[in-house]
């Protein structure tokens, strides 16, 4: 039985919204999630200002006023994080590109490579590095773009590079009247980005060509189409002086996030008439959504924005889903996220189509998966009245979600819509998979699974084609494989319990899964807890019984690989037949009951059977120290019959078939 303790809600939130006490806002409450228009400039300056005074408000109420800080709902902010996907070639001049969620939806990473050289984000600058041949290893071009770079984009000849700044004091040090803020990972006030795009047809001589200034914060971006797919978080400035007279009198030019092209004036990065907002009113907080031409980053195709936070994002080759998790009427952690749907029209530009919302709360992107026209999405739902924190059920105070008439002369629900309207939180907490699809401006909930995973949370969600896979943990690693492919009778059809967990779900081929996670281990008073990393297998060729191939168990407590925090440190390749893995990790060895010493800093190399599991090739150590307080990213990459291991201070090469003969470079300050 869980244990279950009560504790204040102020409390709670704290530890609830990953290490940050966001400043309340007014209520997210349920009820129809369709998006409306505004009628005119003055009914979107009121609206604002309205939201604007209800926040300052409650903020002071509760201590917290910030002002004008940005802050990002849970599972935002995911463009800082990159992966790696196989070539199809097979041959040895083979390399690995950035592993994608979506084929022909590319996402951003750190570090790219064309198979010839490497494009590096390092602070505030490109390194271009010669990566092939290895002994002729060498950084052969440094572009100072003056922002702090998050990600990067390479298409055909050209790099288009997203970068942040602000021009106030950093939020998450402290501000600046030297309150210490809460919040991470840090926002600015006053924050931009910028969006450039660099000719990189002769490598050793990059060109700035285009520059695009926009406020806000970054969320994410995607790159389809021949559009570059932008998604920011803009919390205008509010006066020194919050007061609702204050507030009142700013104008929309004030209110409005603004788009600056390179020697351009500056503009309204989204027009008055594209403005939406929920009909639940969500703070005065804007998400803006920019479709910007990829052979010209100066160019807005188009530009919607939404008047309500950003949450977890997702794209498909057809449409961007943007979600917005939602609280009841007294600002309660409780289980009800919103999603909007934005289509990609002819023009490849995202517009505004449909609205939907599900019982429970998202994990990251793989929660969201669209598939032959309808979207799947895995929910961990809390139950009656109660969430976990470290193992721990909390117990908060929590109204039943949607219509909750059970007399007599109430209707019995008709779809599973209404079921989905008319349930009640689950008794315990439990986890679930909805399949939505679009019908008339609205995203309807076709059919569900839920009641899995019972008082266990999700870790890792994969869906490959008509099955989703779900991986569950609280004391055990339940996978469970579900049936998808009627997508108004989704059916859990297997299980599998394994000690550990997994972290993030990769296909190998049609009949076979394998998992990056943790390894974890009971005391004798039957307390868990995390240990090494975890290389799983998993045979899924019979759908109702799945089967463990192979668990491999690397490092002790401590060790970590960055997989367990993004999909994209994981870097895979077919070569010559053979599958092949790289895993970027930091392994320690145990020295005792309360310390231990770090033993390997780098990239480690598998190759898959899937018949077999695991076979380990060898190691690639990294240039530079990541294990230090605040580690440094980590990547891999295969060219040809060389792997090679890199960090923001340098890169080392190493031959498959000699791992001890290594060519290295360190990139300068």
């Amino acid at each position: 039985m869980a244990k279950r303790v009560v504790l204040p809600a102020l409390f709670l939130v704290a530890f609830l919204s990953e290490g940050c006490l966001p400043p309340p806002g007014p209520s997210k409450q349920a009820g129809n999630p369709k998006l409306i228009p505004f009628d005119s400039e003055a009914a979107l300056l009121s609206y604002f200002q309205q939201q604007a005074i209800q926040q300052t408000r409650a903020q002071r109420r509760s201590g917290w006023l910030f002002g004008g800080i940005p802050t990002l709902a849970p599972g935002a902010a995911e463009d800082n994080a990159v992966n790696a996907a196989p070539d199809a070639t097979g041959d040895s001049t083979a390399y690995s590109t950035t592993n994608l969620q979506e084929t022909g939806v590319d996402e951003s990473d750190v570090f790219k490579s064309d198979g010839t050289y490497f494009y590096i984000a390092k602070e505030q600058s490109l390194r271009i590095v010669q990566a092939s041949p290895p002994e002729a290893l060498a950084q052969i071009a440094n572009v100072d773009l003056g922002v702090w770079i998050d990600a990067l984009y390479l298409r055909d000849e050209t790099i288009i590079a997203l970068g942040s700044q602000a021009d106030g004091a950093r939020v998450g040090a402290a501000a600046p009247d030297g309150a210490e803020i809460m919040m991470w990972p840090p926002y600015y006030p006053r924050a931009k980005i910028s969006v450039i795009q660099i000719d990189i047809s002769d490598p050793a001589s990059p060109a700035i060509t285009h520059r695009l200034e926009l406020d806000g914060c970054l969320v994410s971006s995607r790159l389809t189409g021949g559009r570059l797919i932008v998604v920011l978080t803009v919390v205008p400035e509010l006066p020194a002086q919050p007061t609702p007279r204050e507030i009142n009198r700013m104008t929309l030019t004030e209110v409005m996030p603004k788009a600056r092209a390179s020697g351009g004036a500056s503009a309204d990065a989204v027009p008055w008439s594209n403005w939406l907002r929920p009909e639940a009113p969500d703070g005065c907080a804007m998400t803006a959504v920019l479709t910007l031409d990829a052979a010209n980053v100066e160019t807005i195709v188009e530009s919607v924005a939404v008047l309500a936070d950003a949450g977890t994002i997702y794209a498909s080759p057809e449409a961007l889903y943007l979600t917005d998790s939602a609280y009841d009427p007294e600002d309660n952690y409780r289980e009800n996220t919103v999603i909007h749907k934005f289509s990609f029209g002819e023009d490849g530009a995202a517009r505004y189509t449909a609205s939907g919302s599900v019982p429970g709360r998202l994990l990251n992107q793989f929660s969201l998966s669209e598939h032959k026209g309808n979207l799947r999405v895995a929910t961990h739902r809390v139950g009656n009245g109660g969430v976990f924190w470290n193992d721990v059920v909390v117990s908060v105070a929590v109204a039943e979600s949607g219509n909750t008439s059970s007399g007599d002369d109430a209707p019995p629900p008709d779809s599973a819509q209404d079921q989905a309207d008319t349930q009640t939180a689950p008794q315990e907490p439990d986890n679930a998979v909805f399949v939505l699809g679009e019908n008339n401006g609205a995203l309807d909930i076709l059919g569900s699974v839920a009641n899995f995973g019972t008082n266990e949370q999700i870790y890792a969600v994969r869906f490959l084609g008509d099955h989703g896979f779900v991986v569950t943990f609280r004391q055990i690693d339940p996978l469970f494989v579900l049936d998808l492919s009627d997508p108004q009778d989704p059916r859990l059809v297997g299980e599998l319990e394994m000690p550990g967990y997994s972290e993030y779900l990769h296909p190998l081929g049609e009949n076979h899964l394998m998992g990056v996670g943790r390894t974890t281990d009971e005391d004798e008073w039957g307390r868990t807890s995390v240990k090494g990393i975890q290389l799983s297998l998993f045979d899924v060729s019979d759908w109702t019984n799945p089967q463990v191939v192979q668990q491999l168990s690397l490092g002790s407590w401590g060790s970590y690989s960055e997989i367990s925090t993004t999909h994209k440190a994981f870097t895979i390749i077919e070569r010559d037949g053979q599958t092949l893995i790289a895993l970027p990790a930091v392994l320690t060895s145990e020295g005792g009951t309360y310390y231990y010493s770090y033993e390997f800093a780098g990239v480690l190399c598998y190759s898959v059977d899937p018949a077999v599991g695991f076979a380990e090739l060898g190691r690639v150590a990294s240039v530079g120290q990541p294990v230090a307080w605040w580690p440094q990213w980590q990547r891999a990459a295969f060219i040809g019959d060389e792997l090679y291991a890199l960090t923001p201070d340098g890169i080392r090469a190493a031959p498959l078939t000699d791992f001890n003969a290594t060519e290295q470079i360190t990139l300068s300050e």
